[in-house]
């Protein structure tokens, strides 16, 4: 099947606005390897005495961490059984490298402090072996027919451009897969027979609802007693801009609040006529949903016109996003998912930070990529355990993989935020954090974990909300 990856990329990247953005910027400092007809899988997890691969080391003193500690508990004895394959099909050499490789070394750091001090999956040890997508399709099918034949009971494909040439896989191979978003619908499978994909964020419409109870609360405290003015400001691909101005008008309506809505290219560099509009019009509050460079643009622009609304970003407004901006920036607010590695009050961050000073000595700082993969690490090895558990001495399979993932509940892997997955919904984590950006050289959390709203069973498709606008 041909695919137009580059329009499955605008299109996908902007629908379900994961926190992949956070880093898809390309990696300008990193060779991509030389081009095949059919790229070669590689195995990324190391042997249990093995260090991980280096990795860049960020400039020292840019985050405060916690005090590294200075031995660790014995080692039980290395899991010495069969080993069990994870695969993870994704762009390892074009422009989302940098964000695919991060959330590998995450997923890789993990399941080497699994093999070397847990003992492995009840004492098979885990390994991840990844296939380079190049950010297309037909090679992206490749490398799931790879893992398949590796006997992968799991196949992690976080990149959105991929995605669509896998929904038909999914229930044909009998492999679950985790993603960083999809369509909503995706995320509650109709029949168990079938839901396969697996997600780790909140539903779009959930965490647009959270901001506006933020927002709402932020005018209130202000002393603020006439409505708000909001304005959203999104890309004009596909059915990005209708869906965002659905749940604009469902919001807005909600409060009795006016808005306006604007638009621009996904990789827009001149956003001077809509922030003219949205100034024109007054808006206090403004959403931008973009990737990182038209973010800052648009934060550029707010600046060059002399209009400062209060702004929340989407989770591609990352601490070195901001710090590129500097003072303009200070008081934006955005969200992330998982932790970052700036949130040291939480035993997750505290053992991921401990872990690179065995690993990686000269490490001083992680991005957020690298903690997403850190952290669905920690969920695939828990979910491996029950698994085996199930299995007994045969090999787990796809469908065991798939039934206990199914019986997260809360599943907690240190950060006050856990993992649950159903038969009938695939969200995996169902809470934000909001982070601020103050001007210092990382983003400081400003609320405790939020669990996202539910809605009722008809909203939980695209087209509602999308039917909303016309």
């Amino acid at each position: 099947m041909k695919v137009k990856i580059w329009l499955i990329a605008l299109m996908l990247v902007a629908l379900i606005i994961v926190p992949i953005l956070s880093g898809c910027a390309p990696a300008a400092t990193t060779t991509a390897p030389a081009t095949t007809s059919k790229p070669a899988v590689t195995s990324t997890a190391p042997a249990a005495t093995t260090a991980a691969p280096p990795v860049t080391t960020a400039p020292a003193g840019t985050v405060p961490v916690p005090a590294p500690v200075t031995s660790q508990p014995a080692a039980i004895p290395t899991p010495t059984l069969s080993p069990i394959t994870i695969g993870q099909v994704d762009d390892f050499s074009g422009p989302y490298a940098g964000t695919c490789r991060d959330r590998r070394d995450g997923i890789m750091d993990y399941f080497q402090y699994a093999n070397t001090k847990l003992g492995g999956i009840q004492g098979h040890p885990v390994q991840l072996k990844t296939y380079d997508s190049k950010l297309d399709a037909a090679t992206g099918v490749a490398g799931w027919n790879a893992m398949k034949d590796l006997g992968a009971p799991f196949i992690v494909a976080y990149m959105a451009v991929i995605m669509p040439v896998f929904w038909p896989l999914y229930a044909k191979d009998q492999i679950p897969s985790l993603s960083s978003g999809t369509t909503i619908s995706n995320y509650f499978p109709t029949d168990p027979k079938t839901g396969y994909q697996f997600i780790s964020n909140p539903i779009l419409p959930a965490t647009y609802d959270i901001y506006f109870q933020l927002m709402e609360a932020r005018w209130k405290t202000m002393g603020k007693t006439t409505p708000a003015k909001f304005a959203s400001a999104s890309m004009n691909i596909s059915t990005v801009a209708p869906m965002f101005a659905g749940m604009t008008k469902y919001e807005c309506d909600k409060r009795g609040w006016t808005y306006v809505n604007v638009t621009s290219s996904p990789v827009a560099t001149d956003v001077s006529s809509q922030v003219l509009t949205m100034k024109n019009f007054g808006a206090d509050f403004v959403v931008i949903n973009a990737a990182a460079g038209t973010s800052i643009a648009y934060v550029k622009e707010f600046d060059r016109q002399n209009y400062h609304p209060m702004v929340y970003g989407w989770a591609g407004f990352t601490g070195d996003a901001l710090l590129a901006l500097g003072q303009s920036a200070v008081g934006i607010q955005t969200y992330q998912s998982t932790p970052l590695w700036t949130d040291t009050d939480l035993p997750l961050v505290k053992l991921a930070f401990n872990l690179n000073t065995i690993y990686h000595p000269e490490v001083t700082s992680r991005s957020i990529d690298y903690m997403h993969g850190f952290t669905d690490g920690m969920m695939l090895v828990e979910a491996l355990n029950r698994a085996q558990k199930t299995a007994g001495t045969a090999t787990v399979t796809g469908p065991m993989m798939k039934a206990a993932l199914e019986t997260l509940d809360n599943w907690d892997p240190g950060m006050g935020s856990g993992y649950t997955y159903t038969p009938s919904d695939h969200r995996g984590l169902r809470s934000i954090r909001m982070y601020e950006f103050t001007g210092k050289k990382y983003l400081v959390p400003v609320t405790d974990w939020i669990k996202s709203p539910d809605f009722a069973a008809n909203m939980n498709n695209d087209d509602y909300w999308i039917n909303l606008a016309k």
